[in-house]
């Protein structure tokens, strides 16, 4: 959450009078767009507003992911670590859906062996991704080890 002045928040309304200004923090207030700080002291008017307020922030909606998460994904996948941190998914979605591509369609080919290299390339058309990228997290938040 972020703080912000009574004033900062008040500031495209200057034009209005003292309880059309309270009234739209008021507002503010019921649709939970911000809190007030209590420790900042109120202002001293009446009706009294408070100096300070958290702004709130939205929670961003991730049940597509989850869904996808929870219905899409290989066995050979765990889907634990994506499913309590789905804002860290979003990110890693791309590196997931190719691994999860990968063990679908070409499971049998692990039981060959190959290096590092070859086998990243398999995966995510990226050489060095399992080296030096972020394959080894993915591999990790999926459950899975370099050894596939």
């Amino acid at each position: 959450m972020k703080r912000i002045s009574l004033d900062d928040l008040l500031h495209t309304r200057q034009d209005l009078d003292y309880q059309e200004q309270y009234e739209y923090i008021m507002k503010l207030l019921e649709k939970g767009q911000i809190k007030p700080v209590k420790t900042s002291k109120s202002n001293g008017k009446k009706p009294a507003l408070y100096r300070e307020y958290w702004m709130v922030e939205e929670q961003k909606d991730y049940s597509n992911y989850i869904e996808e998460i929870k219905y899409t994904f290989s066995t050979m996948i765990s889907v634990d670590y994506y499913l309590a941190h789905p804002d860290t998914y979003e990110k890693d979605r791309i590196w997931v859906l190719m691994l999860n591509e990968y063990l679908k369609k070409h499971a049998d080919a692990l039981l060959t062996a190959e290096s590092l290299n070859e086998r990243s390339f398999e995966i995510w058309h990226r050489e060095k991704f399992l080296d030096r990228e972020q394959g080894k997290k993915i591999l990790k938040r999926c459950g899975l080890n370099v050894e596939l």
